[in-house]
Parts: C-alpha cells; sequence; structure tokens
C-alpha cells in the first residue's frame, strides 16, 4: 500500500483491475490486504 493513507482505496481499485486484465496470481495475504482495503471505500 502506498504510505498516504488516502490513495489506499485508489491504488487497491487499480491493482485489482490489473490482477482481473492479465489474470494474475493473488496470495492469501494480499488477497486480505486488499479485501481490508477495499471494504473501507
Amino acid at each position: 500500500m502506498p504510505p498516504a493513507p488516502g490513495f489506499h482505496s485508489q491504488y487497491a481499485t487499480q491493482f485489482v483491475t490489473i490482477l482481473i486484465a492479465y489474470r494474475l496470481y493473488l496470495d492469501a495475504p494480499s488477497r486480505d490486504v486488499l479485501a481490508a482495503s477495499l471494504s473501507g471505500c
């Protein structure tokens, strides 16, 4: 995650978009961090 909390939602959204577009693997710890970040958007 970027150091500035205000960018967490934007970063997580862009990250997931790229994961889906390129069909990339996401490990469980990263999934948990992204899920937590997106739940606060």
